[in-house]
Order: C-alpha cells, then sequence, then structure tokens
C-alpha cells in the first residue's frame, strides 16, 4: 500500500532535516540509540545488504561510517538509503519509522515530542494519514499511526465556542478516542460515542439550570429525552400546520432512535461491560456508523442551543 505521496515524503523529510537539526541542536532520529541499533527495532539490519563491499551486511556497514567514523555520512542519510525504503516503500514502512523516531525509550527530549508530531500530521494530513498517541509508557506518550476518519474540528470547536467554561479536556478526550479507536478498537469507540451524546446532554441540562444532584439521577434514556424536551425538539412541540412537519416529527423521533441505539450498542457491544473470552466486537464500519451518528448528534444540539441562546 502507497497513498502518501512522494511530495508529502520530500517535504516531509526536508522539514525534518531542516527544522530538527537546524532548531533543536542535539536531535538525532536515532535518539538515544546508535543508528544501526535503532535500525534493528524496525529492520533486519544483519540481513540487509551492505552497500560497503568490506562489510557483510548493512548493520557493520552503518556501524563503520556512523558509529566507528561518524562524519563518514551525513546525518540524513536514513531518508536516502534505498534499503530503508523511506521514500518508495509501503506507507506502513514509513509510519513505523516515524512513530519510532517519537518513541518514549527512542527520543531524549520529551520538549521536543509535540512539534515533531505536530510537523509529521501537517503533510500525512494531506494524504489521509496521522499520527497518534495509542498508548502510554511511564506516563509518558507512544504513538501510532491511523488513517484520518473522521472529522474533528468542527466539533471540538463547537464545544468550545458553545461552552467556554465545559471541561472541553473532557470532551476532547471523549472525541479523540472515538477518532483513535474506531478503526483498531470499534468497542471503545462505541463506548465513546455513547459517553459523548450523556456528557452533552448533561452540559446542556446544566446549562438550562439544572441542578447536578438532579441530572445525575437521571438514567440515559431519560437524561436524552429531558435535554430534547428542553431544546424543544420533541415532535409535540411541532404544530401540523407547519411546513414539513411529518418530515419534521420523524427526525426528531430519530434523534431519540440514535440515543437510544447508542446505548445498546454499548451495552452488547461497547466498552465497559466484561465479555466472555470468546466475545467477538463489531467491525469498524460499524463504529464508524456509531461514531458518526453520535457526533452528528451532538452537533445538533448544540447548534441548537447555541440558536436558542443567542435568541434571548
Amino acid at each position: 500500500m502507497r497513498e502518501i505521496s512522494s511530495i508529502t515524503r520530500r517535504d516531509l523529510f526536508d522539514k525534518l532535516i531542516n527544522d530538527m537539526y537546524n532548531e533543536a541542536p542535539g536531535w538525532h532520529w536515532a535518539g538515544r540509540f546508535e543508528e544501526p541499533d535503532f535500525l534493528d527495532r524496525l529492520y533486519p539490519v544483519e540481513e540487509l545488504p551492505s552497500s560497503d563491499g568490506r562489510f557483510p551486511n548493512a548493520y557493520s556497514d552503518i556501524w563503520q561510517h556512523c558509529v566507528n567514523n561518524p562524519n563518514d555520512w551525513q546525518p540524513d542519510w536514513i531518508f536516502n538509503d534505498e534499503r530503508f525504503e523511506l521514500r518508495d516503500g509501503n506507507d506502513e514502512v514509513l509510519l513505523n519509522f516515524l512513530c519510532e523516531i517519537i518513541h518514549p525509550e527512542v527520543i531524549k527530549n520529551q520538549s521536543h515530542v509535540s512539534s515533531i508530531v505536530s510537523l509529521m500530521n501537517e503533510y500525512l494530513s494531506a494524504d489521509g494519514w496521522e499520527v497518534y498517541q495509542k498508548s502510554s509508557i511511564s506516563g509518558r506518550p507512544v504513538w501510532g499511526f491511523q488513517r484520518i476518519a473522521i472529522a474533528r474540528s468542527n466539533h471540538l470547536q463547537t464545544i468550545r465556542e458553545f461552552f467556554p467554561h465545559v471541561d472541553s479536556d473532557y470532551l476532547q478526550q471523549q472525541i479523540h478516542r472515538m477518532e483513535k479507536d474506531v478503526s483498531e478498537n470499534p468497542v471503545s469507540a462505541i463506548g465513546a460515542a455513547k459517553d459523548l451524546i450523556e456528557t452533552v446532554c448533561k452540559t446542556i441540562l446544566s446549562e438550562k439550570g439544572f441542578a447536578k444532584s438532579e441530572i445525575d439521577t437521571l438514567k440515559f434514556p431519560k437524561l436524552v429525552r429531558t435535554a430534547l424536551k428542553e431544546l424543544k425538539l420533541v415532535p409535540e412541540n411541532i404544530s401540523d400546520a407547519k411546513k414539513g412537519s411529518d418530515v419534521i416529527k420523524k427526525l426528531l423521533n430519530n434523534f431519540a432512535s440514535i440515543a437510544n441505539c447508542m446505548r445498546e450498542l454499548r451495552k452488547s457491544y461497547g466498552s465497559g461491560h466484561g465479555r466472555e473470552a470468546s466475545f467477538k466486537g463489531l467491525l469498524p464500519r460499524h463504529a464508524r456508523l456509531a461514531v458518526g451518528s453520535a457526533s452528528t448528534f451532538a452537533t445538533f444540539l448544540y447548534e441548537t442551543f447555541k440558536e436558542q441562546h443567542e435568541e434571548k
């Protein structure tokens, strides 16, 4: 698979070389490791051919020219060495390399990580990929790669604009969890989709003056119904004389159905419940459907709240 273009690769390598070598003294793609040992984490370097006839394999070759005689090769030699397929190989080869250079066991200065990740994603996003935090070691992020599955900026921006004093970090975690897990961990993504709707409805009721103790007593179905009622988004609020009333009522009924479906999906397939060893979850396409539905529902609720708030 090769979807990341030669243009993206060229520009990304140029920026890594220029920005990191020039603006972050001491940074090197191999980090704490000597070059052959770093590459041994990713490639069978003792089986790859040597570019120097005096040595039997790539490991010995690289050790000679990067460790024994460290000035033989320029620091950016790796990006042009055909043995390592960074310019012309499969996307997975490139993405694994990029994630490895910012692995906590590799990179020396953790303060460089955020700028490197931003730089990577600036270019990778053009071809539909991104680097994301998939786990952690000793409190430090471990990175993976994924396709950019759903748009997130609009949802997060909506949350921040409409509810500036809400714990946006928590909402961001839910949205990021959906994005991150929709392909690799559909069970978790489905759980986050339901949690997002719950958080949105609780936030709306809080903004409407409901006490926290009252909100906390509402089970999920009633929580959603109460939020819809406060926003006047229940079918009985629509006059039969209103143009398109039948269609509007159907849509509003479907809103409640979306929420109930999220609850049932999470109960049956989502995270947060113990499973038998034989349990098999849904596929990524099902998770994408759940995430897309929940995100659309949550955004619509926020937009409705905003419009009603501005009319006052």
